[in-house]
């Protein structure tokens, strides 16, 4: 049976350990701000996170594209007392000190996500949902008390909530968020083009956004870009030396599609080196598949995956995040077709 706290969905998460460890996970981001607000959910993070600063335990909070999440690691009595305080401050945002924080969080020059993710976003959705992290709008210092209040109200509530708990659970936590509907969103339509599109900016790095089709029941897209990525990460950082930084972003669709973004950073003087690189990675994966080296290497870490932790608590984990996304349902991982396709003996879908 599902488990809730004051309507929030509870994961628990198995294993004996003495100290509890949990994750707070909101299905909100970056991507549900507007022009006018830009950067209001990463101003009510650390607005919220000023009121646990105190707490002798191990905290942090992030806030990326589609989620914002509050972390904490200590004894379940201190754990249960940052839940509850992050939960107050989200209902009651302490914007009486809005201005102080503007200036903490210009200084700290975050983004939720990288230049070329946030540039690539901005070319297929142009001033709105994904593609906003590209613009700067009116600044920290622009933001009124009546901005955070209405996000927090709007986003922060219980059914758009997971929390996940490893170890004891806290004793009588409440969770008391702003009372309200579960918030609905629509992902605005993305620019379309007639083949493959270039575009340029002076970001020190290359990428590529592909959108993939749905994750089946053997998550052939989510490996097909787990190939590039390694393969673009093999030849800029391992054989090239002009990369250190090569990883992937994503926004998914309320249709089970999903927008992919991955990108290596280039070191000064190797930008094109690292652009035909990643060229080159997609177009020969394109044209010919993986390669059955790396089909085996990322078919044995998918089996490692399935042999550590839970591989059904982490599909539920995924499935009640995509509710909240307005995503299909993933189906669990049929491991004989799995294999099957690893044998070249059934084909993708």
């Amino acid at each position: 049976m599902s488990e809730y706290i004051n309507g929030v969905r509870v994961l628990r998460h198995p294993g004996q350990q003495d100290h509890t460890d949990v994750t707070l996970t909101f299905a909100v981001g970056a991507r549900d701000e507007t022009l006018r607000t830009i950067g209001v959910a990463h101003a009510l993070e650390h607005l919220v996170m000023h009121g646990v600063r105190d707490l002798p335990i191990d905290v942090n909070a992030e806030v990326d594209l589609m989620t914002t999440t509050f972390v904490a690691s200590g004894s379940a009595a201190r754990v249960g007392e940052f839940l509850d305080r992050v939960c107050r401050g989200l209902a009651d945002p302490p914007i009486d000190r809005l201005k102080l924080e503007a200036g903490v969080l210009t200084a700290e020059e975050g983004a939720a996500a990288h230049p070329v993710v946030a540039m690539l976003f901005n070319v297929r959705y142009g001033a709105k949902g994904p593609g906003l992290e590209w613009l700067e709008g009116p600044g920290y210092d622009g933001l009124k008390p009546e901005h955070l209040i209405a996000f927090a109200r709007k986003w922060f509530v219980p059914a758009n909530a997971v929390l996940q708990v490893s170890g004891p659970l806290p004793d009588n936590l409440a969770l008391e968020l702003p009372s309200g509907p579960a918030p609905s969103r629509v992902l605005p339509a993305g620019r379309s083009f007639d083949g493959p599109a270039v575009v340029e900016f002076a970001i020190p790095a290359a990428g590529v956004l592909l959108t993939m089709p749905p994750d089946g029941d053997v998550r052939l897209p989510t490996l097909a870009m787990e190939v590039l990525q390694h393969r673009i990460e093999e030849q800029c950082r391992h054989v090239g030396g002009h990369s250190y930084e090569v990883a992937a972003d994503l926004i998914a669709g309320p249709d089970g599609t999903s927008d992919w973004v991955v990108y290596a950073e280039a070191r000064d003087g190797s930008e094109a080196a690292v652009s035909r690189a990643v060229v080159e990675a997609l177009t020969d994966l394109a044209e010919n598949g993986p390669t059955p080296a790396e089909l085996s290497y990322h078919f044995d870490r998918v089996g490692e995956q399935l042999a550590t932790g839970d591989p059904e608590l982490r599909r539920t984990f995924a499935n009640e995040m995509g509710s909240r996304f307005g995503e299909p349902e993933c189906p669990p991982l049929d491991r004989d077709r799995l294999a099957n396709v690893q044998r070249g003996r059934s084909p993708p879908y």
